[in-house]
């Protein structure tokens, strides 16, 4: 072989060893490109699974086998209750630890209905099946009265604001208000058939009942009637503006506002889905109705400002400051044995007043029944499957899955 020859061949052997590096390198890079592909493809995946998952609050607070719960006018503090047949216990807690502060027994009912804490923070009360109403002292446990009406199966009951009176509505077609201090009758008022809801004036001289196919403005203190609205359907809720000039009350698929002084509409709103709740903003320029559908509308005009996803929504509530709205409800149905309908699951959920966003969620193993805020709007009280839990919505970091349950380390 001579030289030249040589060369050529060892110039040969040097581009094949190019030509397969270069190739080596492109095999890699195309390898490289598909790696860097897959993980950006899973990094935005999981980018767009934050941005449409739920977000969950977190729970500060949990009290388990409660199926009635209010947190005292401070937010401190809640009341819960629950139990079984004659064995029933009214629990005050501290909103922050769920740390038992009172128990009370309450004794020798079938039925325990419903729970309520007094706006001067002083009395928590409970309704029950058995003709009575009990007011008891919220620090001591100690009993204040007794309000006791013959065949009365306690459905709801309301403090008013100066925390003096106590009005109360059941199976029957009356409204009762008693004097708390001593637990005497002062007004008894009735409707053709039987009650749905009930709402004290911020002045506490007047409360608005709804039942039959009207809602009503009652005098407190001699039961005349002031006013009364007839928009067609049971009035399932009813609610008064904070400056008591107004009332909102819900039928069926209409929402009436008027003027509480007269029974002059302002307003009346349709809508193409059942709705059973209503609630006024702070300032008393909107409304919220839940029911089949969430949403918000301007009082006067009956304009709808946000529609959130429809639910069946048996709670909503403005937050103190007006920007947020909460709600309770069912998620998901199933069938029974029985072959009826019955909630499998519920939320309580946290959303933009004016936007419709949904901000966080609680969720629970059967309906929710009562949400509500704490007085300064940091934390959600709600109820739902024989849990009450009071929770944190407002998170800086939200999470994606559920926060684990305090109810196992809590004690009923």
């Amino acid at each position: 072989m001579n030289t030249n020859t040589a060369s050529q061949n060892l110039s040969k052997d040097i581009v094949s060893e190019k030509d397969l590096n270069q190739k080596w390198v492109q095999k890699k890079r195309k390898h490289l490109r598909f790696l860097m592909t897959l993980f950006i493809g899973v990094g935005l995946a999981g980018a767009i699974t934050w941005a449409v998952s739920p977000r969950y609050g977190k729970e500060i607070a949990c009290m388990a086998d409660s199926r009635y719960a209010s947190f005292s006018p401070d937010g401190k503090y809640v009341v819960s209750g629950g139990g079984s047949w004659r064995k029933y216990i009214l629990s005050v807690r501290d909103a922050s630890t769920g740390v038992e502060i009172v128990r009370i027994h309450v004794k020798n009912i079938d039925y325990l209905t419903t729970v309520a804490y007094s706006p001067d923070g002083r009395f928590v009360a409970s309704g029950t099946s058995d003709d009575v109403i009990l007011v008891w002292d919220a620090m001591t446990g100690n009993k204040v009265a007794q309000m006791t009406e013959e065949y009365f199966y306690v459905d709801s009951i309301v403090f008013s604001p100066n925390s003096k009176y106590l009005a109360a509505i059941g199976t029957g077609n009356e409204v009762y208000v008693f004097e708390v201090a001593s637990g005497k009758e002062i007004a008894r008022m009735e409707h053709s058939i039987n009650m749905l809801s009930i709402a004290f004036s911020p002045d506490s001289k007047y409360v608005v009942s709804g039942g039959d196919d009207t809602a009503r403005v009652w005098d407190v203190f001699t039961g005349n009637e002031i006013a009364r609205v007839e928009p067609g359907g049971f009035a399932y809720a009813v609610a008064f503006s904070p400056d008591g000039k107004y009332v909102a009350s819900s039928h069926r698929k209409t929402v009436s506002v008027w003027e509480a002084a007269t029974g002059k509409e302002i307003t009346r709103m349709t809508f193409d889905k059942f709705v059973n709740a209503v609630a006024f903003s702070p300032d008393g320029n909107y409304i919220v109705v839940g029911g089949n559908t969430i949403q918000v509308l301007e009082a006067h005009t009956g304009k709808k400002v946000a529609q959130m996803v429809d639910a069946l929504e048996t709670s909503v509530a403005f937050s103190p400051n007006g920007k947020y709205i909460v709600s309770g409800g069912c998620d998901r149905t199933k069938i029974n044995e029985s072959f009826d309908a019955i909630c499998a699951s519920g939320s309580a959920r946290v959303w933009e007043a004016f936007t419709g966003k949904e901000i966080a969620r609680m969720t629970y193993p059967g309906k929710v029944t009562d949400a509500s805020f704490s007085a300064d709007g940091k934390y959600v009280l709600s109820v739902g499957g024989g849990i009450a839990s009071v929770w944190e919505w407002n998170l800086e970091v939200p999470n994606i899955f559920p926060w684990p349950s305090a109810c196992s380390r809590s004690k009923p």
